[in-house]
């Protein structure tokens, strides 16, 4: 496999008719990849099926180009097993000397010395990160140094007794569920630990030698195993698992 995934300074976006938006970042000029950004309208999905939890579909753009979408959601102790085989398995694919995108995610909340550690093996450009008590978002890295410190000033502002949300006034209005997340919110904080990273470049090694690595739960390659069928296609996971991992192990 003499294939390579570009990772440039454009986002091409495909919305497969499932309902997911994909993405593939690239570095460069998007005409470097004979490609431009397709409507939903003018694509055409070539086969879709799910095996294990993972949805993938194949879908050609009207320049023939083929993209194969993958999105793992395991539901079941025995899908998720599967899963992870399955990524050993296509990491074994890879070749050589190749730079591919790629999608971990990690098994437990990591703090940012942990995620650091992390990137001394492979290129990190975006994490995904949980807050307290609730939430989720995605941020560049390494991280923007004020970034989680205004990110908990703006949301403990709208959460104060003065707040957009939690006021007296605005409470009146509401039930109790209501005051029981204001009162929830009153020890905020924005960064709990980091899940997974959605956006990670590396050599085959690399990205072998992470997925070896303590507190990596899958490195996603994709379906690379298509590529024998569909040469010259864009191999595009499309989400980490961490949601489904933690409601499997209620963790």
């Amino acid at each position: 496999m003499d294939r390579k995934i570009l990772l440039v300074g454009v986002i091409l976006s495909i919305l497969v008719s499932v309902g997911f938006a994909v993405s593939i970042a690239t570095k460069g000029d998007l005409s470097l990849l004979g490609l431009k950004v397709p409507d939903k309208e003018e694509l055409q999905v070539v086969n879709a099926f799910k095996e294990n939890g993972e949805t993938i579909e194949i879908v050609q753009t009207p320049t023939d180009q083929i993209a194969i979408a993958s999105r793992a959601m395991p539901s079941t102790e025995s899908e998720l097993l599967a899963f992870k085989q399955k990524s050993v398995e296509r990491l074994n694919l890879l070749s050589t000397g190749v730079t591919y995108q790629a999608i971990v995610t990690f098994s437990k909340e990591l703090n940012e010395e942990e995620l650091k550690e992390l990137s001394k093996i492979v290129s990190i450009y975006r994490v995904k990160f949980v807050s307290f008590p609730e939430g989720t978002g995605a941020v560049e890295f390494p991280v923007p140094e004020t970034y989680f410190e205004e990110l908990e000033q703006r949301i403990n502002s709208m959460f104060s007794d003065k707040g957009d949300i939690c006021s007296k006034e605005v409470l009146a209005t509401k039930g109790e569920a209501a005051k029981k997340q204001c009162d929830s919110y009153k020890n905020y904080k924005a960064l709990k630990g980091f899940i997974a990273a959605d956006t990670i470049v590396g050599s085959k090694e690399q990205l072998m030698n992470l997925a070896r690595t303590e507190n990596v739960l899958v490195v996603d390659v994709g379906p690379v195993e298509l590529l024998q069928q569909y040469p010259g296609a864009f191999i595009m996971p499309t989400k980490d698992i961490w949601y489904e991992y933690s409601k499997i192990t209620n963790s």
